[in-house]
């Protein structure tokens, strides 16, 4: 049996897709720290979110000293929230293409074949959507610890705001 065999057999399968998506999310999460300075970004989160919560307690309140100050910075506040916001498509890109890139070459290796086991019956659990299945379960898998390891999902910059604020 040649090894390129063994890459659709199914434990070796499974384990390669798997290896493949770790490698995908280790790249796009060291692309994306390289990109971006998540501490800046996290800043800029920070001040747009008080911003914002400053302004709903002042309308709350109704203190119309404390919203004529908060409407003066509006405009500063929208274009840091713009930077962050461009920053982040960028960010979703490094993630978003490599994964999606990969997908397709390899779906078109692995087309209609049984690559996964899965212990229970489903219907989608089959041999046609089997890789489909098994790539994005992979993924989500292998992207949410490392994601968080290097703080590159904006799930966690929110974690950080409550630590800040509260």
């Amino acid at each position: 049996m040649d090894w390129l065999d063994y890459l659709f057999t199914v434990p070796y399968s499974m384990l390669f897709i798997f290896f493949v998506n770790i490698c995908i999310v280790l790249a796009g999460s060291l692309v994306f720290r390289l990109m971006i300075d998540v501490n800046r970004l996290e800043v800029q989160e920070f001040e747009v979110h008080s911003h914002d919560r400053s302004l709903n307690e002042a309308r709350r309140r109704n203190d119309k000293a404390i919203l004529r100050k908060l409407k003066r910075e509006q405009i500063r506040i929208k274009r840091i929230s713009a930077s962050a916001s461009r920053q982040r498509l960028r960010a979703g890109m490094v993630t978003i293409l490599p994964f999606a890139a990969t997908s397709v070459i390899m779906s078109a290796l692995f087309v209609g074949k049984n690559i996964v086991l899965f212990p229970f019956e489903f219907v989608f659990f089959n041999n046609s959507y089997s890789f489909s299945i098994w790539y994005f379960l992979t993924y989500l898998t292998a992207y949410l610890p490392i994601s968080r390891v290097f703080r590159t999902s904006p799930s966690f910059w929110q974690q950080s705001f409550k630590g800040k604020s509260g």
